[in-house]
């Protein structure tokens, strides 16, 4: 067991169901190595050797039954983690979103044996680092390791959403609002955050301001000035964590209008002052 402030790791299903009910924004992903597993949250899901699902937030475990051969890894990871991933990999892959949303229409993969050697590998070393209780860089670690993994899973997807296309269950077809959603996810991304106005937004990819907002929520269940609050708070987190910028250098370098404004926004995402919030950081992964 691994347990973070924005990820937990578990290598047996007794121990997921014996946690409390996870927050409601966090993503649980499962691979099963070997056995079968019959998971009831709001959908029941069936997995088989070499299955992976990943299931949607609000996810809730209700009842469960593994085989005696069973053998899997699950993993909880929370917005934070997802936001901070797609910081990394936007900028690379323009199919984001439609990866995002192709997971969200088959919540269950079957992955080949190349796959289930790299996530076994992947397993291994997240058991390791949990005998390491005394790495300060284990978080981060776990992190990179988690951001592998998704980069690996990307790249299954680009090869397998054509074949899915051509199936006899072709890939839903993304909706105006889901182009929308996703230009202006990426878009959010590109500028850190730091474009604060939704008026902005919505001139670049020509909708109102209001039709954008109706996208957004039903999509992501947020409005569009709280996403782009979270990639900005993503971004002051990373500057706050790792480097040595005052803050106000970072207030100047993310576009506040002052220091004071800056000590505010943080204040009122976290209800700590920014050097509290670096202090908090920096020091929760030696806890």
């Amino acid at each position: 067991m691994y347990l973070s402030s924005n990820i937990s790791f578990f290598n047996s299903i007794e121990e997921l169901a014996s946690q409390e009910q996870p927050q409601s924004d966090a993503h649980l992903l499962v691979l099963c190595h070997s056995g079968q597993l019959l998971l009831e949250t709001t959908v029941t899901y069936r997995l088989a050797a070499g299955d992976m699902l990943l299931c949607p937030a609000g996810w809730n475990i209700n009842k469960f039954f593994a085989s005696h051969d069973f053998k899997g890894d699950f993993y909880i990871f929370r917005k934070q983690v997802i936001d901070d991933i797609a910081l990394h990999i936007i900028h690379t892959n323009n199919n984001l979103w439609i990866h995002y949303r192709f997971l969200r229409e088959h919540p269950v993969l079957h992955l080949n044996g190349r796959q289930l050697h790299i996530y076994g590998l992947l397993a291994e070393l997240h058991q390791l680092l949990m005998e390491d209780e005394h790495n300060l860089y284990r978080d981060n670690i776990v992190n990179m390791l988690l951001q592998l993994g998704v980069y690996e899973m990307l790249n299954w997807l680009d090869t397998k959403m054509p074949v899915k296309e051509q199936s006899a269950v072709p890939t839903p077809r993304m909706s105006r609002k889901d182009q929308i959603t996703g230009d202006f996810v990426r878009l959010v991304v590109e500028q850190k955050g730091m474009q604060r106005e939704v008026r902005w937004y919505a001139d670049q990819l020509c909708v109102t301001p209001k039709y954008l907002a109706v996208c957004v929520r039903e999509k992501m269940a947020r409005t569009p000035h709280e996403y782009i609050n979270d990639v900005l708070m993503t971004e002051i987190r990373q500057l706050l964590q790792q480097t040595d910028l005052t803050a106000q250098q970072i207030a100047h370098r993310l576009g506040f209008t002052s220091q004071s404004f800056f000590g505010k926004f943080v204040r009122s995402h976290t209800g700590m002052s920014p050097l509290a919030l670096r202090e908090y950081l920096r020091n929760k992964d030696r806890v």
